[in-house]
C-alpha cells in the first residue's frame, strides 16, 4: 500500500520526517514519484496523478507547484522523475529560450512516462534587478496577513450552526 507521502531519512537511514498525505489539495499526494533536493534544501516532489511538481521548504511547507495535465509546453503526462541541473553551460544553452530579463539559477528537468513531451525543462530563477524577500520574511508576512484576516473575520458559532443547518 502506498503511503501517499515523501518520507525523509538522513544518510545513515535515520527517520527525519514526512511531507504530505493522501489528498487532492496542494501539498497532498496521490502518486508521488521522483524526489530531488536543491542547494537550499527545498524538496521537489513529482506526483504522477496530479501531473505536477510540488516544491516544499526544509520544514515541509508547500512553497509552490507547477505543471499540470495537458499537451502544451510545460504540461506533464504521468511525470516520474525530477532532477536539478546547476551546470552553467546547460543554463547558458537554455537561457536563449527564457526572457532576457530573467536570470536562471538552475534547471528543473522532469521526465514523463507518456506523451510527446517525455522531457520538460523549466528554468528556475528570478527577474533581473528585482529584490525578493527571504523565506522568513515571506513566512512572517503570511502570518501577519492571516492574523489580520482572522481579526476582521472572526469565526462565529452561529455561522457554524447555519452552515450545519444548510447541510442537514
Amino acid at each position: 500500500a502506498s503511503r501517499f507521502q515523501v518520507v525523509m531519512y538522513d544518510r545513515d537511514g535515520h527517520y527525519l520526517g514526512k511531507i504530505g498525505e493522501s489528498g487532492q489539495e496542494p501539498g497532498c499526494f496521490a502518486r508521488p514519484r521522483g524526489v530531488e533536493v536543491d542547494k537550499s534544501g527545498w524538496i521537489y516532489a513529482v506526483d504522477a496523478a496530479f501531473d505536477n511538481v510540488q516544491i516544499f521548504d526544509k520544514k515541509g511547507q508547500l512553497l509552490l507547484f507547477f505543471g499540470g495535465p495537458g499537451r502544451k509546453p510545460g504540461d506533464l503526462t504521468l511525470p516520474s522523475k525530477v532532477f536539478l541541473d546547476y551546470d552553467q553551460d546547460d543554463i547558458k544553452q537554455f537561457s536563449q529560450y527564457a526572457s532576457s530579463d530573467f536570470e536562471i539559477d538552475h534547471l528543473v528537468v522532469v521526465t514523463s512516462q507518456f506523451g510527446k513531451r517525455l522531457v520538460n525543462v523549466y528554468g528556475f530563477g528570478k527577474s533581473k534587478g528585482k529584490n525578493y524577500p527571504s523565506e522568513e520574511e515571506l513566512r512572517r508576512d503570511a502570518i501577519d496577513r492571516l492574523q489580520k484576516w482572522l481579526k476582521e473575520n472572526p469565526p462565529s458559532k452561529e455561522g457554524k450552526k447555519e452552515e450545519l443547518d444548510k447541510n442537514s
